[in-house]
């Protein structure tokens, strides 16, 4: 059966979602976006750029001993813009981040002049936050228009304050206590009931043939 384009694409977005960077690279006079894809498998890479008819292709320089050979795919400009448009609606990790980054490309798609310096540093900033697992939580938080409230886990999971509950569901409850207190807001506890107690055994893996239980 012959595999649709969207199938493709939306392969392509996965393969990025994990393998993939996006970065506003500054040069002496000018702002880049730029896209990056790194793998050691090189036809993939080349699949890419012949579905996408985007981006180059080229041999990584990899500085650790003993590394496979590294290979990478590249979009500048115009051409990173492009390929985020073509691979946003299936994007899941980099969702926000591409969002951003298309927005700046949009901006300076006409020259340097469409920007002021201040706000290319902006977007270099928070484009570049998403590298952190915090930054990234923040962005995130933030284009949902939620809060992002940091939370001490330390000792969630010795206070039982909710009753006789699983371990880790108490200490979710306390977590979700401490931060409904750094919003100064009463905590609301959702179900405190205790869990229904399932055996690993009774576990069946998703797209697996059913099994009798019992």
């Amino acid at each position: 059966m012959e595999t649709s384009t969207e199938t493709i694409v939306a392969y392509i977005a996965g393969f990025f979602d994990g393998e993939g960077s996006i970065f506003i690279s500054k040069g002496t006079h000018q702002y880049f976006l730029c896209v990056n894809i790194s793998n050691t498998n090189l036809s993939i890479l080349e699949d890419i750029n012949k579905i996408t008819g985007l981006g180059s292709v080229s041999e990584s320089h990899d500085a650790r001993k003993n590394s496979s050979k590294l290979f990478r795919i590249r979009f500048y400009c115009n051409e990173a813009k492009a390929f985020l448009e073509q691979v946003y609606p299936f994007l899941r990790i980099k969702k926000a981040q591409a969002e951003l980054a298309i927005e700046f490309q949009s901006k300076m798609k006409n020259g340097k002049l469409t920007m002021r310096i201040g706000e290319k540093e902006d977007y270099k900033r928070k484009i570049s936050s998403f590298s952190s697992r915090k930054g990234g939580f923040k962005m995130s938080t933030e284009n949902a228009g939620r809060t992002l409230v940091k939370v001490n886990p330390r000792g969630t999971s010795k206070e039982y304050k909710h009753g006789e509950l699983d371990r880790d569901y108490n200490a979710a409850l306390n977590v979700l206590e401490r931060g409904l207190a750094g919003l100064g807001r009463p905590s609301v506890p959702v179900e405190v009931k205790p869990l229904l107690p399932v055996a690993a055994s009774d576990i069946v893996e998703a797209g697996s043939s059913m099994r009798s239980v019992g």
